[in-house]
């Protein structure tokens, strides 16, 4: 592996020379043409610099780490590819750490994260703020992101996304609309529940206990008989499902029971993920904006990096995507 020992000598000059002009050191005083041979010099011989190293002399190693539980939650995948795509486009490197939502595993991975001296955090946190800022104690920078149990720099509303789905099936006629959820004890589908409930009040229906199907697993070989006998027992005619592969597994269950989408049971999705156009009928789904979130996040970050303390909140809103399973000629 290629050393600055090896480029000073190719170069002619001190280590601690090769060192100030890598590190692009205010206090350098070689000749432009000096500087830039070391520089060719450098990149001829594919230097990288030691990242451990540079984090123990407490200089930038333009590395940030991403703790979220992107691999149990699909629409988390998508806001780590954008973060990284925006990371990397500004020269970033990522490192990445799934906390699967675990008190436990998000702790270890801040402290695992720090210890390599990344220069700043993104994270999808379940730790309360008051831990969060013990565990962190100013060693780095960093944002939380939508989900956060009790704080939280950027969100997206998901209160309104139920709202826009819920409301919208109102618009269409249907009276009798089940809310399909993986887990109610999850916090995005509380909001997401409460928006279901206040677009049924705002439209003067009544909620009924018997329309929360709660438990709705996420794999396609998953079976949910309660959502048949809601449609038979409690007349249910739509269905609000808090993401998308709820929503498809849905589908796939009302059409081996002979059912139609939309024209027995419509149904609404949330997230918006690639296949969701591809169904049959396509899904009408809430989108998230996580493409927008990823650039205002990392700009933020860049912002705290470089010394920035404005607190920040900001909540986005999602849009409904409106195609075929609501009942919409789309």
């Amino acid at each position: 592996m290629t050393t600055m020992h090896d480029i000073a000598e190719a170069a002619g000059v001190a280590r601690s020379t090769v060192s100030a002009v890598l590190s692009n050191k205010p206090y350098c005083y070689v000749s432009e043409q000096k500087r830039q041979k070391i520089l060719d010099i450098a990149k001829n011989l594919n230097y990288s610099p030691n990242q451990a190293s540079r984090a123990l002399q407490g200089l930038p190693t333009k590395v940030i780490g991403i703790i979220s539980s992107f691999a149990s939650v699909q629409i988390n995948s998508k806001l780590v590819y954008g973060l990284n795509t925006t990371l990397w486009n500004a020269g970033y490197q990522v490192m990445l750490g799934d906390s699967r939502s675990e008190h436990i595993r998000e702790e270890k991975l801040i402290r695992e994260f720090i210890s390599r001296g990344v220069d700043g955090l993104i994270i999808q946190n379940s730790l309360p703020a008051a831990r969060l800022e013990e565990i962190i104690q100013e060693k780095t920078v960093y944002i939380r992101l939508m989900d956060c149990q009790d704080a939280y720099d950027f969100a997206i509303d998901k209160h309104l996304g139920g709202y826009l789905a819920t409301r919208h099936l109102r618009e269409h006629g249907c009276e009798r609309i089940a809310f399909m959820t993986s887990s109610i004890a999850n916090r995005s589908n509380q909001q997401k529940f409460l928006g279901y409930r206040q677009a049924l009040d705002a439209t003067g229906i009544e909620f009924d206990d018997g329309l929360l199907l709660d438990g709705m697993a996420d794999n396609v070989s998953a079976d949910f008989p309660e959502l048949i006998d809601a449609i038979k027992k409690l007349g249910v005619d739509a269905l609000v499902c808090t993401n998308d592969f709820v929503a498809a597994r849905a589908m796939q269950i009302l059409k081996a029971d002979g059912l139609s989408v939309p024209e027995d049971v419509a149904v609404i999705g949330f997230d918006d993920l690639d296949f969701t156009a591809l169904l049959d009928p396509p899904l009408t789904t809430v989108h998230q904006p996580v493409e927008e979130l990823a650039r205002e996040a990392v700009e933020l970050l860049f912002d705290r990096i470089g010394g920035e303390t404005t607190v920040k909140a900001c909540t986005l809103s999602p849009r409904l995507v409106i195609r075929r399973s609501c009942g919409c000629n789309c």
